[in-house]
């Protein structure tokens, strides 16, 4: 696809050049240190005095050293609360740190060995402190660094201490707008303040083990690669705008200053003379492309979403003006890129030049198909680059699906790459407008990113906040033990999201069906029991949570709200089931049945309070002689969520599911008129629905609804997944990362790789599909899975991990085949294979051979 990454191409790896001042000192041997201390242990937490305190601030750091030789192996431990970017000798070398809980810090561990050389050496560092709400936990301003060489047959060490140097960075604008309510602030940087920094003396903060950073703990997920760039794919348009307010389409967050409003709002019409060469920069141009006159804008396409740091390198006169808005899909207002059309957001930036030409990095990462630049000033501007330095989750895929249907692979393709976009140092919801971590997202999007790259360690950092959570100060008094509904954050909202803290735990219970990390799950075992402990303390007499006074949010519909949430108390049930299940494989017998106990207590009591149906209400509420009776609300979701939870008889479920099967075509932008009288479900509850067909072994639902809810998305721009099916409900992101969860569903349910520990292949066409083939992974490595199906012959070809059993169950349809034919022995529909093996069904015969 064109506009993809490429390694090793001086167009597209990134490299800046900062002209900073430097301090030279040598280097002296580490002495005095044991044979287990860390090469940080002597680091000392900086930061420096600063006249622009709130509402963030913005810092530079910097210290030379000398090398004899070039190393044979250097690395930098490093973190800043909140953000920091790392430059060695002017190349940019990383941007982080991992976000991390109260009282903590989180070291990345950066190779540093390609950008030191023997003679002189600088390490700069750009440091951000500040309240992003959603994207981090912003604890005090400090900054550790700790730069450890192999070189010329010593060990050295350049660690932070009074010898560094500091400087403010004034260029950026703290009357800036936030980005949105949850993120930072949008860059209105001023670069004539920056030509000359001021360096003075660091403040010393304290060494390691400083509050509030009383735990630093070295990085356990991947780290990005912010050294790969990506240019422009095209040129949309080139025009001229007006540079009036107009009456245009609102967006944006809060109160935007006029500039801003200006890029939303203003009139454009299409003017060849705005600008010379608008090819040039693209990714097929050649030389510069120049903004010409006043107003000038070009809109380019990256080709797809795309997460990161807008870059360019631009000359012209001192006190010219560029403006970038960017944004998923193109307005229909002028087809520009407006920054705050359809999201609550600014997406925008403003760069004020200095004389000549110069290089610039955004600090904050963004999402941006399409992005348009526009000068504002009297003269010219000169643009020789313009690119995007990805900012995401680093690891290949390790996982695929193909199919018969061309439409699911697509859907496939566009779940795995929302994954990867909604991936970092935790599952983001989406990686634009808030980049924060719920808990109940983060369940389908650790199954994504495992079936799809086979990684569990962003999964059980994650579950680790969630922990964490239970001991950071509830808002609004909530009982011990409860899991916020996002962390690491300042949290916005008041109070808590029940619902969520349940699917935190049934994430925990990932990890163990996974089989890659028992102990892991043994270790958080007792948090999960605190969380339970807190649940029990909103049960009634009858067993039900009643009166669970926190923001019960099921779905973006309208589920009614009572004293007794009939679907929070569902997805409770499913909970302790998962949970008794944890306890039980951990011998914990006892526990496991006093969970066991109050699932079928919460079950019984909603079966026997509301009623025979044929639907179950929203809510439960006690009459004037405080009894429990029916309560308000009728949702099509909350039927979903009770036939997923177990709650209905196996008949009463049959009877629900066809009454609900056929009815709901989830259409994205269709109608959402009532289905049977009842609220239509949204998207949390997608996925449920599409589990609660496999179980009752509906694959053809399962493809229809997958299909219905997904292909159009992947088709439409940006071609990634969505928050909701219906836009015009909600103004949601169009790269939501729970919405990735179909790439787990495809595995499992249609190629038949169940994620789960010991190996299980449960393959299933729909009646739709004819073949199908993909791999995965296990905790002992890689599984194919190949099968095909026609009307006189199945074939399935599985091939596991070396010395690894697997259990295979074959489908109606493989059944059929057989039954199509006379047999002298019975059918066998469940197989033991050890090794690779072919399964060959013929009417009347099965074969199981080596392939």
């Amino acid at each position: 696809m064109a506009g993809r990454w490429r390694a090793g191409s001086s167009r597209y790896l990134l490299k800046l050049t900062v002209a900073l001042a430097a301090v030279f000192v040598v280097c002296l041997p580490r002495a005095g240190q044991g044979a287990e201390s860390a090469p940080y242990d002597q680091a000392q937490w900086i930061w420096g005095k600063v006249e622009r305190p709130d509402p963030f601030q913005f810092v530079r750091f910097q210290k030379g050293f000398e090398l004899d030789a070039a190393p044979e192996k250097a690395q930098v431990f490093i973190t800043s609360d909140t953000f920091y970017r790392l430059r060695l000798n002017g190349q940019l070398v990383m941007h982080g740190p991992a976000r991390t809980s109260a009282g903590t810090a989180t070291l990345d561990v950066v190779d540093a060995t390609p950008y030191l050389q023997a003679g002189r050496n600088r390490i700069e560092v750009e440091a951000f402190y500040g309240n992003c709400r959603y994207e981090a936990l912003a604890q005090a301003p400090g900054m550790i660094c700790a730069l450890d060489i192999k070189s010329d047959g010593r060990d050295l060490v350049v660690t932070t201490d009074s010898s560094w140097q500091f400087a403010e960075v004034p260029a950026w604008n703290r009357q800036s707008p936030q980005f949105s309510y949850q993120r930072a602030w949008v860059q209105d940087y001023d670069a004539r303040l920056d030509a000359r920094p001021d360096w003075q003396p660091v403040v010393v903060l304290g060494p390691v083990g400083t509050a509030p950073w009383k735990t630093l703990q070295v990085r356990d997920i991947p780290l990005p690669n912010p050294r790969y760039s990506i240019q422009p794919e095209s040129v949309v348009a080139v025009q001229r705008g007006d540079g009036e307010m107009g009456d245009g389409k609102a967006g944006g967050f809060g109160n935007p200053p006029n500039w801003l409003q200006r890029l939303e709002r203003e009139g454009v019409k299409t003017d060849a003379s705005a600008a010379a060469n608008p090819e040039g920069i693209t990714m097929r141009g050649k030389d510069d492309t120049v903004l010409e006159g006043n107003h000038a804008e070009v809109t380019y396409d990256f080709g797809a979403d795309y997460v990161g740091f807008v870059g360019f390198e631009v000359s012209g006169d001192a006190g010219e003006t560029l403006e970038l808005a960017w944004n998923e899909r193109l307005s229909d207002y002028g087809g520009t890129a407006r920054p705050g059309e359809r999201l609550t957001a600014n997406l925008a930036l403003r760069y004020v030049l200095r004389d000549g030409r110069q290089t610039f990095l955004a600090f904050t990462p963004q999402v941006i198909r399409y992005l348009r630049i526009a000068h504002r000033g009297p003269g010219n501007v000169t643009v020789h680059r313009l690119w995007l330095a990805d900012y995401g989750f680093a690891l290949a895929p390790t996982g695929d699906f193909s199919c018969s249907d061309d439409g699911l692979n697509r859907v496939y393709a566009a779940a795995r790459r929302t994954a990867q976009m909604n991936t970092l140092d935790t599952f983001m919801d989406n990686p634009s407008r808030e980049r924060g971590s719920w808990f109940r997202e983060a369940y389908w999007t650790a199954q994504a990113i495992y079936a799809a790259f086979g990684d569990t360690s962003v999964s059980r950092r994650m579950v680790r906040y969630g922990a964490a959570s239970q001991d950071h100060p509830n808002q609004d008094g909530g009982p011990d033990g409860m899991v916020q509904m996002i962390y690491p954050a300042r949290f916005l909202h008041p109070g808590f999201i029940p619902a969520h803290a349940l699917y935190w735990s049934l994430q925990l219970g990932l990890h163990q069906r996974w089989g890659v990390d028992s102990e892991f799950v043994r270790e958080l075992l007792p948090a999960n029991r605190r969380l339970f402990k807190a649940f029990e303390t909103w049960l009634d007499p009858e067993g039900l949570l009643e009166n669970v006074k926190s923001w019960n949010f099921l779905d973006w519909t309208e589920i009614k709200d009572g004293p007794v949430s009939v679907g929070l108390n569902g997805m409770y049930a499913a909970a302790l089931d998962d949970s008794a299940r944890l306890e039980r494989q951990f011998g914990e017998s006892t526990l496991a049945e006093h969970y066991e106990q109050l699932a079928q207590k919460v079950r019984q009591a909603l079966n026997q309070y509301c009623g025979e149906g044929p639907f179950y209400p929203d809510t439960l509420q006690r009459n004037a002689q405080n009894q429990i009776v029916p309560g308000p609300g009728l949702s099509e979701g909350v039927q979903l969520f009770l036939m997923w939870a177990h709650v209905p008889s196996a008949e009463r479920t049959r009877r629900l599911w066809e009454r609900l099967r056929d009815p709901f075509v989830p259409i994205p932008g269709g109608s959402r008129a009532p289905i049977e009288g009842m609220v239509r479900g949204g998207m949390y509850c997608f996925f449920e629905r599409l589990q609660i067909a496999a179980r009752l072994d509906d694959y053809a639902a399962l493809v229809r609804d997958a299909k219905a809810m997904f292909v159009p998305m992947a088709d439409s721009p940006p071609g990634t997944l969505w928050e909701t099916p219906w836009p015009e409900l909600y103004s949601g992101s169009l790269s939501q990362g729970f919405a990735s969860g179909i790439a787990a569903v495809l595995t499992e349910e249609i190629l038949g790789l169940r994620l789960e520990w010991p190996l299980r292949i449960t393959p299933h066409s729909g009646g739709v599909l004819r073949w199908c083939m993909g791999h995965g992974n296990t905790p002992n490595g890689r599984v194919d899975v190949a099968w095909s199906w026609k009307s006189d012959r199945y074939e399935l070809q599985v091939t596991p991990p070396a010395g690894m059993d697997a259990k295979v169950e074959l489908p109606d349809e493989a059944k059929a085949v057989w039954a199509s034919g006379p047999s002298q022995a019975a059918w066998q529909g469940q197989l033991t294979i050890t090794g690779p093996t072919l399964i060959e069904i013929d009417p009347g015969t099965i074969h199981v051979k080596a392939p």
